[in-house]
């Protein structure tokens, strides 16, 4: 009953005939119109009511292969900066050109998870395979970000096997989108629509059989920008898994939850919870895996510091709240990083690592390598023996053909580095090159903290800024305490906390 007068109200507003002809497909087309951007409502919704005196950041993140990544060159920032003007906006395109699934989700931990950005834009070839999916259920898993995901443009390529391929690809989207609950831009179906409206093949959105020309992109960005519409009579429940704890917190309102104090309670003043005095700490106990604190500036009161603690530790002292970036590029191929992913299985130091190649074959098929941190120092060698993997034909590997039960881990004497051998891409990008990757070849990346160890008063006004600061991001997604406590060298006023709390755990 409740979907039917759904349906009549959007047919009345757009003043569609019930009775008319093509009733049926007049419903699917309205509410499909009415639905836009209903499963992104969170970004939407801050980047909508940003106003010049209150600025809300809000975090984007385009991901996947060369597809995405012309959209470097195309006008989707200034658009969002032209329709939501007030908004902090920040854009990032982290894309990895030739990175289908099953490369990219071995990135993801290094430059996706760690971001955990409020949006994630993402399309990408290799979406039957399960590795599409685990993308998506990862981001689920490891952040709150709402997902916009893309089915495939047309190609040119005449391959009947390539446009069945894209077919079966752009509906096993779909049904991911509708499992996780994605925003779709459906662009596929979209796009064909266009070429046929405008009596257009394929090659005249096309700079070669499918990377995409100026009026490509142009097209791209106006089907994403349908959906960055604010829908406030959408139902929604992101509350859900970002909530929002006043600082404000009175002792008679009865509730399980919130905000407290040890010791002596904060002052309350204007909309902050002003804190000065070292025995008395802001408590939130909190079910999640990342917690932000809005600060306020009040003038008149010296800013001062205050020290967070999750669990009763230090932030530093958790190996979860550290993360390395996604390494410098590979020799041959400036467009892929040298190895896929870092991780580690020591807490790490704020430091820039490097990794040096030596002793390589011209096929780069075997190489012997060595990593330094500039904190650490040396870490430890290894030995690459190419012969143990295959590889498919944009250097993701396909088996593992060696005498031991499983790939070889580089694991580095502190522990602070581990690298499948399967992550290496210089053997593949020495290949597609045609060039030897020189001796003494040398890749970078950096370990850095997800956490805040000292909170810190904003010093001078910034009308409209909302003070967000990240006290913790990637903590294992569950039950946890955190206390500020003030150093006792000035004030700390605090709006708000705010939890993450993944959907799936």
């Amino acid at each position: 009953m409740r979907r039917l007068w759904l349906w009549f109200a959007a047919a009345n507003v757009l003043g569609l005939s019930v009775g008319s002809a093509g009733f049926a497909q007049q419903q699917r087309d309205v509410m499909a119109q009415a639905l836009l951007g209903s499963r992104m409502q969170r970004t939407v919704t801050l980047l909508a009511a940003s106003t010049p005196e209150r600025r809300h950041p809000v975090t984007i993140l385009v991901y996947g292969q060369s597809i995405t990544a012309g959209l470097t060159r195309s006008r989707l920032e200034q658009a969002l900066r032209e329709m939501f003007p007030h908004a902090e906006l920040n854009l990032l395109n982290r894309s990895i050109s030739g990175f289908s699934a099953s490369q990219l989700v071995r990135s993801a931990a290094n430059d996706l998870y760690p971001l955990y950005p409020d949006l994630v834009i993402l399309h990408d070839y290799g979406a039957a395979r399960i590795e599409f999916e685990r993308i998506v259920e990862n981001i689920r898993r490891y952040t709150t970000a709402e997902i916009l995901l893309m089915t495939h443009h047309i190609s040119s390529n005449p391959s009947e096997d390539k446009r069945r391929s894209d077919d079966r690809e752009s509906e096993a989207i779909r049904l991911v989108a509708q499992k996780y609950n994605c925003e779709l831009a459906d662009i596929r179906s979209e796009w064909q629509a266009y070429l046929q409206a405008n009596n257009l093949n394929p090659q005249d959105l096309l700079t070669d059989t499918v990377h995409l020309n100026a009026k490509g992109l142009d097209l791209m960005v106006d089907l994403l920008l349908k959906h960055f519409r604010w829908s406030p009579y959408t139902p929604n429940d992101w509350m859900r898994t970002v909530r929002t704890y006043e600082a404000q917190r009175f002792s008679d309102e009865g509730r399980a939850d919130g905000v407290t104090f040890t010791g002596k309670p904060w002052r309350f003043l204007s909309s902050w919870a002003i804190g000065e005095d070292p025995q008395s700490a802001l408590r939130l106990a909190f079910h999640g895996n990342r917690i932000d604190c809005v600060l306020g500036f009040l003038p008149g009161l010296k800013p001062g510091t205050a020290s967070v603690r999750i669990d009763g530790k230090s932030p530093s002292s958790f190996p979860e709240l550290w993360a390395h970036t996604i390494p410098s590029s590979s020799c041959g191929t400036p467009w892929q990083p040298a190895v896929r992913r870092v991780s580690h299985r020591a807490p790490l130091l704020p430091e820039t690592w490097k990794i040096i190649f030596r002793e390589i074959h011209p096929d780069a098929s075997r190489f012997r390598f060595e990593v330094h941190g500039s904190r650490t120092g040396f870490d430890g060698r290894g030995e690459f023996d190419g012969a143990k993997y295959q590889y498919g034909p944009y250097g993701d590997i396909l088996d593992y053909t060696g005498p031991d039960p499983y790939p070889d881990v580089f694991v580095s004497h502190s522990g602070r580095v581990v690298i499948d051998h399967r992550d290496f891409k210089i053997p593949w990008s020495a290949t597609y090159s045609k060039k030897t990757c020189p001796e003494g070849f040398e890749a970078t990346w950096e370990s850095i903290p997800l956490f805040t160890e000292t909170l810190t008063a904003p010093a001078h006004p910034q009308p409209g800024k909302v003070h967000l600061v990240t006290l913790a991001k990637g903590l294992t997604n569950g039950p946890h305490t955190l206390e500020i406590l003030p150093n006792g060298d000035g004030a700390v006023p605090i709006e708000s906390i705010i939890v993450h709390e993944p959907p799936l755990k």
